[in-house]
């Protein structure tokens, strides 16, 4: 992924800029992840045309489901870079408790989603699916929360 995009979208996330400016630059930003996320995809599945036919359907629901819980995501760490400073203990254990349940949530979609793609292609397919799916997650986590300052 682009380190640059990554490291746009925490920038803005932080920022202190106008909340309609911000939410068309995150929304530009993450079409564009998007994009690059399905490209990344078919270059490393290197999908037959039949693998692709069922593949990419079942695709679009599971980023479909991940992109609400992501926009979740997106609040909370919102709610954090505005509060990060000086943030009151009530804040940081629900800010906390809700990261917790978004992973949660995202892991059971990602159990069921293993589950349906393992019905449209063999299980060494969806398990690599997953490898680089999981992958490009973790890039894109590191890379938002090595941008987000501790809290004080």
């Amino acid at each position: 992924m682009k380190k640059a995009v990554l490291v746009a979208l925490a920038a803005i996330l932080c920022a202190g800029t106008a909340v309609q400016a911000q939410d068309w630059a995150v929304e530009k930003l993450r079409s564009d992840l998007r994009a690059e996320r399905a490209a990344l995809v078919e270059e490393a599945m290197q999908f037959t045309e039949e693998e692709a036919a069922v593949f990419w359907p079942v695709f679009k629901k599971y980023e479909g489901e991940l992109r609400s819980i992501n926009d979740e995501r997106l609040k909370l760490i919102a709610k954090y870079a505005e509060n990060y400073a000086d943030m009151p203990e009530n804040l940081a254990d629900a800010i906390t408790k809700k990261s917790l349940e978004l992973d949660i949530k995202e892991a059971y979609v990602r159990k069921e989603y293993f589950r349906q793609f393992k019905h449209v292609l063999p299980p060494t397919r969806a398990a690599k699916f997953f490898q680089l799916d999981g992958l490009l997650n973790l890039l894109v986590r590191a890379q938002v929360a090595s941008s987000l300052p501790f809290l004080e």
